[in-house]
């Protein structure tokens, strides 16, 4: 039995291009930049959760310098 696959990882390095509207990834899943015939849903998902996590990072880093300038 073949499992299906939920998105295609270095896609970059691919031998075959491969037209299934799932998410294909320069590398890792979720860790890389989404590239080919992604569909624009994913690709503005991806782009709203880096923004999130930028976002988050920055206030996590601003409650770090507020720590180490009580202390």
């Amino acid at each position: 039995m073949l499992s299906r696959n939920s998105c295609h990882m270095f896609y970059p390095r691919r031998v075959l291009d491969i037209n299934d509207g799932k998410p294909k990834w320069t590398g890792i899943n979720g860790q890389s930049e989404l590239v080919g015939d992604t569909p624009e849903e994913f690709k503005e998902e991806h782009k709203k959760r880096k923004r999130e996590d930028e976002e988050k990072s920055k206030q996590e880093e601003k409650s770090g310098n507020a720590d180490n300038h009580n202390n």
